[in-house]
């Protein structure tokens, strides 16, 4: 009886281990093709192919299926990989300058340190997505799904995350410095330390986000609540700290449950700012 137990599990095993391998088996033909090209490649089967540094500038890779692969160092800027599933894909110090990854599928994926300056990636899932300390600096993010991605240090100036879901991600240290976040999910996220200067985040859902010790100047300053003006007839609030004035496009913007910058929690009815207890 345990011999049949053993055979039995081991038999599991080898096919779980099979079928995981058989995945990852990407079409020998296709990658020939890519490497004779290094510009052609549509809907190509490259899953699990290892591309660590390949040259693939301008590439069109539209359609393909590069999951599991390694991409880390590779130069794939200006490429064309709309629609192109990069599920767990691995693009650590990878060039994704100005590339089309509209609609992309990069769950998650690994983008550590990943240049994704001017990228275009509306409509992208980067759910659960590592994207520690990237470059995306004016990079195109509307209706992109960052649900539980790790944006810790990313560098996000002037991003374009209008009605993205940034649900539960964690922002900490995030530099968001002229984002626009019109409308944006940011339910639970972690915005903590954060740069948030002239951020906008009109509409946006910031119900229990965390923005203890944002930063809203060059250094942390301590609010001054009888400074506080918040203007109606444009959507802005302008806080002042030590008399430095600091904008962030508040209006709409849901804070219940959030944590303000001095730890406090922000009460129900906080539409467009924080009420403290």
């Amino acid at each position: 009886m345990r011999l049949v137990i053993i055979l039995t599990l081991s038999v599991f095993l080898f096919s779980g281990l099979m079928s995981q391998a058989s995945i990852f088996a990407y079409d020998k033909k296709d990658l020939k093709k890519l490497e004779r090209t290094k510009k052609y490649c549509l809907g190509c089967d490259l899953s699990g192919a290892d591309l660590k540094g390949a040259d693939l500038r301008s590439a069109n890779l539209k359609n393909a299926n590069l999951e599991g692969a390694d991409l880390r160092d590779a130069n794939l800027e200006s490429a064309n990989l709309e629609k192109a599933n990069l599920k767990g894909v691995n693009l650590d110090d990878a060039n994704l300058n100005k590339a089309n990854l509209q609609e992309a599928d990069m769950q998650n994926a690994y983008l550590r340190k990943t240049k994704l300056t001017r990228a275009y990636m509306m409509g992208a899932n980067l759910q659960n997505a590592d994207l520690f300390n990237a470059r995306m600096r004016g990079t195109v993010l509307k209706g992109a799904n960052l649900k539980g991605a790790n944006l810790e240090k990313a560098r996000l100036t002037g991003a374009k995350l209008g009605f993205a879901n940034l649900a539960t991600a964690y922002l900490h240290r995030a530099d968001l410095y002229l984002a626009d976040l019109q409308g944006a999910n940011l339910m639970g996220a972690d915005l903590s330390g954060a740069n948030l200067m002239y951020a906008d985040f009109g509409g946006a859902n910031l119900q229990n986000a965390d923005f203890h010790n944002a930063v809203l100047e060059q250094s942390y300053m301590q609010e001054d609540d009888s400074l506080n003006t918040y203007h109606q007839d444009t959507p802005m609030r302008i806080t002042y700290f030590n008399h430095y004035s600091v904008k962030v496009y508040l209006f709409g913007a849901n804070f219940e449950g959030a944590t303000w910058i001095n730890g406090d929690k922000c009460k129900k009815g906080s539409i467009g700012k924080c009420l403290r207890k």
